[in-house]
């Protein structure tokens, strides 16, 4: 069967069999649907498995229009979700102008928000991580807060998170860009900040007193262009992964740096990727890298080989 509609791009399909006057509603059995979702604007073609059904069987198809069925749990929160990390079935979000926002999703039907902490910038990305300070393991979050540089807190209690220090990563480049805390990652006590237009690495093994070790763009200049602003980042296998955004009128609005971080004092450029516009958000899984790149859509990079260049 055929139905036609233009409501949104994916829509569930909501079926109810009614049987006639010769049957027996119980003997009706809606086994399978397949697909269950349909694109806007073209014919959706179902395929109904079951028992009891027959040329007097009439199905009554319903869109839920706005997928009602496929989100389970849902709470508002202040401002404008930008970013999360889930860990241990508590949910970190930056909240953009309201900070850090925790969530606890034990019940994915039914997420509490447990605690808040507002921050001075718009907080855009979180990471989470369990650190050893003092002889004592503690669960830190760290917030890229826009234009308020990196903020760090303590939420080894989710629901009392209390801010223990920050850094200022705020200053004018050379290319009199400002810079701006977009996007972070954490790995082996280091954090690694895309703050547009530098590209920061922090030592946070103390997280009450995070020092800057190094700009990536001023320590190795010849990556770096004067155009490029440090818009994201993502890291796997012992790579980073660094989307960079252009700021001059070229033909490729932006790239990714691929640099080896195996041996954290000596980083090594293993080649770059050129893509059609900024690189807002990236992930890496199984030697593969996904790039949100803002009017490009999704961009899927394969980063298999070792050394990797275009």
């Amino acid at each position: 069967m055929k139905i036609k509609q233009c409501l949104i791009e994916m829509i569930l399909i909501f079926l109810i069999l009614a049987a006639t006057d010769s049957q027996v509603s119980a003997k009706l059995e809606l086994k399978t649907v397949y697909p269950t979702l349909c694109i806007t604007e073209q014919d959706y073609q179902a395929e109904l498995r079951g028992t009891g059904f027959d040329e007097n069987t009439r199905v009554s198809m319903f869109l839920d229009a706005a997928n009602k069925k496929a989100v389970i749990g849902s709470t508002d929160i202040p401002s404008s979700a930008m970013g999360l990390t889930v860990v241990d079935h508590i949910a970190y979000v930056a909240d953009g102008k309201n900070g850090l926002q925790i969530i606890d999703v034990t019940n994915m039907s039914n997420p509490v928000q447990i605690g808040t902490l507002d921050t001075a910038g718009v907080a855009r990305r979180v990471s989470v991580a369990d650190q050893t300070v003092n002889a004592e393991t503690k669960r830190i979050a760290y917030l890229a807060d826009g234009a308020r540089g990196l903020q760090i807190i303590d939420v080894t209690d989710p629901s009392r998170p209390a801010p223990i220090s920050s850094l200022d990563t705020v200053s004018s480049s050379s290319s009199g860009v400002q810079n701006n805390a977009y996007d972070l990652v954490f790995a082996n006590d280091r954090i690694y900040l895309a703050n547009g237009p530098d590209l920061l690495v922090i030592d946070v093994r103390d997280p009450y007193t995070p020092e800057i070790l190094f700009t990536i763009d001023e320590k190795y200049d010849d990556w770096y262009t004067a155009f490029d602003i440090a818009r994201s980042v993502a890291i796997a296998d012992n790579k980073l992964y660094a989307g960079i955004a252009y700021t001059d009128q070229s033909a490729n609005r932006g790239k990714v740096l691929i640099i080896n971080i195996s041996n954290p004092e000596v980083l090594q450029f293993k080649g770059s990727v050129n893509l059609p516009d900024f690189p807002l958000k990236m992930a890496a899984e199984n030697a593969m890298l996904y790039v949100a790149c803002q009017n490009a859509g999704l961009q899927i990079i394969d980063v298999s080989e070792p050394v990797y260049s275009r």
